[in-house]
């Protein structure tokens, strides 16, 4: 009878240390799994070949990679325009000088307006830091981005089997060369300039 009040203040002391200890143990995997997050955003945002100019690229560059790292969001905007205007401009001349058909030109059209909607997102908005309102929210514009990559993916596959089914089967290569490259240099200028410029810059 003696040995339980001594055995029920043991029991009584025990209960508050298991808690701090819990605690503890959820303060740490807090604490771990924010650390994570931050391992991960920085790893999404890590610079690519173009934000240390080319350093990461190629060796023995000299002067030139401040110089591509400093005009990164210029350099990717003339490129891209520069494949774009080339692009529309072989559709033009295939269909002046050779016999392609109205309805093939919806194809670019199409990739034209993939290429608007892929590049109407930017990487905060994916992120969710700086657009939060809205309809969807950050879901809808991943949504947005997801079907404008399809779009111009889409239009480029259509355009490499008009190539070959209508055109070069028929004998008119040049016809169908000129659609595919359209497509093809569409889709290249909505990459670059998706990917190609970086996020500190309205360029």
């Amino acid at each position: 009878m003696t040995q339980q009040p001594t055995s029920q203040p043991i029991q009584s002391n025990q209960p508050p240390s298991c808690l701090l200890s819990y605690l503890l143990s959820c303060l740490r995997s807090l604490l771990t799994s924010t650390r994570s997050r931050d391992t991960t955003t920085t790893v999404m945002a890590s610079r690519g070949c173009l934000d240390e100019g080319c350093e990461n690229c190629c060796t023995g560059c000299g002067e030139c990679c401040p110089a591509l790292a400093q005009y990164r969001n210029p350099i990717s905007s003339v490129a891209a325009g520069i494949l774009f205007a080339v692009g529309w401009w072989f559709m033009i001349d295939g269909t002046v000088n050779d016999s392609i058909e109205d309805k093939h030109q919806a194809i670019g059209v199409m990739s034209t307006l993939g290429l608007f909607m892929v590049n109407a997102i930017s990487a905060e908005m994916l992120s969710g830091d700086v657009y939060t309102d809205g309809c969807l929210g950050t879901a809808g514009a991943r949504v947005w981005l997801l079907l404008g990559l399809v779009m111009s993916f889409g239009s480029l596959i259509a355009a490499t089997w008009v190539m070959i089914e209508q055109y070069i089967k028929q004998g008119q290569d040049y016809a169908g060369a000129c659609v595919f490259l359209q497509n093809s240099l569409i889709f290249i200028s909505s990459l670059v300039f998706k990917f190609g410029r970086g996020s500190d810059s309205s360029w």
